[in-house]
């Protein structure tokens, strides 16, 4: 009977340990890095998290932890090594709308506007409904002066997700210089604000519409704002 106790109770130890050194262990697997990767990215540590991706493609290059190690060199900075990274997957999987997108926005980064639109078109081909895809092609569209065909990117951006405050904050830049369309560019400031109040950008440029339209006291109420949100321009 003491046999069979001390038998259980050392099988318990062993469970114990192993549940204690399971987070540890997982490190070692595909998964396990990619998960220790997202975690270190989240907390903006791009270049470990990157060491984390390397690891996690080097067990399996197909897993599709590229796209993740792109996405951390684009945040450093890094974009033509994040485009790298983005056609090493696309190698393998040329059918990956969220890459496609991802690479366009590198390339928009890079200041590669046609290119970027390029890559952006194949995304939306391969999603139609891929609102971060249109947003990143009006984005591109935006920095050509193609104002009114920007204005149609994010248009369609709002028809998939009407909630996106960043389309309709980058929707009223568009209409503002799109022949200086101010009214419409300010209700869709405010939009941006009903959706996210606490969001300084739109904020912002709300103050320069209004100021533009000379709507002098208006605009310093937004420009306060603004800066209470700590607006960084």
């Amino acid at each position: 009977m003491v046999d069979v106790l001390k038998g259980k109770a050392v099988l318990v130890l062993i469970i114990l340990v192993l549940l204690h050194c399971m987070p540890a262990c997982g490190d070692t697997t595909v998964i396990g890095w990619i998960n220790k990767g997202n975690a270190l990215y989240n907390q903006s540590k791009y270049n470990e998290s990157i060491e984390a991706y390397n690891k996690a493609i080097q067990l399996d290059p197909k897993i599709g932890a590229g796209d993740d190690k792109g996405n951390a060199l684009d945040a450093l900075g890094r974009y033509q090594e994040a485009i790298d990274a983005y056609n090493e997957v696309l190698e393998i999987n040329p059918e990956d709308a969220n890459v496609w997108s991802n690479k366009g926005n590198a390339l928009y980064d890079l200041g590669k506007y046609d290119e970027a639109i390029q890559a952006c078109n194949t995304a939306i081909r391969l999603n139609p409904n891929h609102s971060l895809a249109w947003l990143n092609k009006g984005n591109a569209l935006d920095a050509l002066g193609r104002y009114q065909e920007a204005i149609d990117a994010y248009n369609k951006v709002l028809v998939i997700n009407p909630h996106y405050a960043l389309a309709w904050n980058n929707k009223g830049i568009a209409l503002g210089k799109d022949f200086g369309r101010y009214e419409e560019s300010i209700q869709c400031f405010d939009k941006a604000i009903e959706i996210n109040p606490q969001y300084p950008d739109a904020w912002y440029n709300k103050s320069i519409a209004l100021r533009l339209l000379g709507r002098t006291a208006e605009s310093d109420a937004a420009f306060a704002k603004a800066k209470e949100l700590r607006y960084k321009g």
